[in-house]
């Protein structure tokens, strides 16, 4: 039984080798696809909030307008000419 047992204890030591490299090199590609995943998505993100500003940005100048021009000719109202006079004065 000793060389039956010799090449048990061999086969059963490769195959746990096999098994530990086979799941290290499945962890290490599953960190890195969580990596570029999350880098994939922190970009995202970003350019999400960059055209969310750029579009709040562009609101504030619309409302800005509207507020100081009269919206049948186009030209400035009332507060916005005395604003520009009293800012030339």
């Amino acid at each position: 039984f000793t060389g039956h047992a010799e090449r048990f204890s061999i086969a059963l030591g490769e195959g746990s080798r096999t098994i530990k490299l086979t799941l290290t090199c499945v962890n290490i590609v599953t960190a890195l696809a969580l990596i570029l995943l999350l880098v994939w998505h922190t970009r995202r993100l970003l350019l999400q909030r960059q055209a969310f500003e750029d579009a709040l940005h562009a609101e504030k100048e619309l409302l800005a307008f509207q507020a100081s021009h009269d919206w049948l000719t186009g030209l400035s109202n009332r507060r916005a000419f005395e604003a520009g006079l009293q800012s030339e004065l």
